[in-house]
Order: C-alpha cells, then sequence, then structure tokens
C-alpha cells in the first residue's frame, strides 16, 4: 500500500502564485494523496474561477474581524481535521518546488520525524535580486516536512500569529543539533535540516508576486538581496521552469 502524503496550502488573495504552485505539485515525481487548501482570501479562488484537480480539498475559511494580520496559523489549523495522511507536507504558494521536492522530503521522512532545508533561498521576482540566509538551526515552514506523530505534537504552535517554523524547531525535541556534513541533525534524532545546495535545488522561495504580501526576512527586500539583473541566479536555480514567473510578472 502506497504511503499516503498530505500537502496542507494556506492562501489567499494570491491567483497568480496559486496557479503556478497547481503546476509545481503537478510535476511531482511522488505526488500528493491528498491536498489540502485552506483559502481565506477577501475574493475566494473559486470566485476568481481557479480550478482544482482531483486530490485537492478546497476548504474556504471567510476571513474574520479578530483575524490577526497574518492568519498562516489559523489556516493551518483549520486544515488540521481533514489530515488523512502519515506525512504532511505545507507548501505555500509563493514557493517553487522542484519535481523531487515530495519524494526527497518523503525519503528523508523514513528516517526522521521533521525534516527542513536550511540556508533559505529567496528571489524577488520584479526586482531581480536573490540572497541566500544561514539558518541551519531551524527551517522555514514551507520547507519543513512532518511525520504525522510529529505534526500532531506541535498542533499548539499553530496558535502563534508568527515565527511558527522558529517555535517549532526552537522545541525540547529538535533543538540539540550536531553537523553531519551539509546537514544538521537534532542529537535525539528526530529531526534534521539539510542544505540541498546551489546546483540543483528542489525549492526556491519566490517573493514580490501579486497579491497579498508574506511575512519574514525573504519579504524584507532590503534584508541582504543582491541584484541579479540578468537572472541568472533565477535561471541556476530554476533551470526549467524560471520563464514561467516572467511570464507571470508580464501579464
Amino acid at each position: 500500500m502506497r504511503e499516503t502524503v498530505t500537502c496542507i496550502t494556506p492562501t489567499g488573495d494570491r491567483p497568480l502564485a496559486f496557479s503556478l504552485c497547481k503546476k509545481w505539485l503537478a510535476n511531482q515525481t511522488v505526488p500528493a494523496t491528498q491536498w489540502i487548501i485552506v483559502d481565506d482570501g477577501k475574493t475566494s479562488l473559486q470566485e476568481q474561477g481557479v480550478s482544482f484537480p482531483s486530490y485537492a480539498e478546497y476548504v474556504r475559511r471567510e476571513p474574520r474581524s479578530d483575524d490577526p494580520k497574518h492568519t498562516l496559523g489559523r489556516n493551518i489549523k483549520e486544515a488540521m481535521p481533514r489530515i488523512v495522511g502519515s506525512k504532511i507536507l505545507i507548501i505555500e504558494d509563493d514557493e517553487y518546488y522542484a519535481p523531487t521536492y515530495i519524494e526527497e522530503m518523503c525519503n528523508r521522512l523514513n528516517n526522521h520525524g521533521i525534516v527542513g532545508i536550511g540556508k533559505s533561498r529567496y528571489y524577488n521576482i520584479p526586482n531581480a535580486s536573490y540572497m541566500r540566509d544561514n539558518n541551519m538551526w531551524h527551517a522555514s515552514l514551507a520547507q519543513t516536512a512532518f511525520r504525522r506523530d510529529i505534526f500532531d505534537s506541535c498542533r499548539y504552535l499553530f496558535d502563534d500569529e508568527i515565527y511558527i517554523d522558529v517555535r517549532i524547531w526552537e522545541t525540547e525535541n529538535y533543538s540539540r543539533f550536531r553537523f553531519d556534513g551539509k546537514e544538521r541533525v537534532t542529537d535525539r534524532g528526530s529531526g534534521i535540516i539539510f542544505d540541498d545546495g546551489d546546483d540543483r535545488p528542489i525549492y526556491c522561495g519566490i517573493k514580490g508576486l501579486p497579491g497579498r504580501p508574506g511575512m519574514g526576512i525573504g519579504h524584507q527586500h532590503s534584508a541582504g538581496f543582491y541584484p541579479d539583473p540578468e537572472r541568472q541566479m533565477l535561471k541556476k536555480w530554476i533551470p526549467d521552469n524560471y520563464d514561467a514567473y516572467l511570464r507571470l510578472m508580464g501579464g
């Protein structure tokens, strides 16, 4: 019996970015068993004519007057009762995921309870600039995958408004790391953070797309971005699909 994989995508008012996210998931060498999409945009994806694949479960969470500025945690909590997978990946709509992303993350989950990619990679499309963070002590939620038991133990952390990813990796179970080559492994063996390198990376955080702004250092263009006027770094990180983002910006 094939192992079940649930992907969760919190989204809102990003129809163009979401459409590309749908394309990247369709290209996976190991497809998701279930894709839970939680949409709390002012205008729903359905109203904007976006279609969904057969394995997707679309959830409309109407915006509330008491919603915080960033609703990532609330949207993921909305997805929790619907999860069927034994492995859970958070897939954000403004990220590029290479075809082997789910496969590589799930392979590592065979030996670890929680897996993340460090040295976060960001590319700002309209400003033609890029950066790489040095984080190897935590991973962005958009590049974190869980076994079901570990995800369930982290449920309470999604009550927070921001820095959910940092809090997950700082918990007692995952905070004691040792270095192992390009990987950083917890002393207890529960978690692993690895660097997927620059040659054929399996993801790239895409910033500056139309729609609701996100949070975190990647959205702060002044935070260490380097100019890339010829888009050479974009082509290196996303060699087969970089033009999709350029076409998107062109309408």
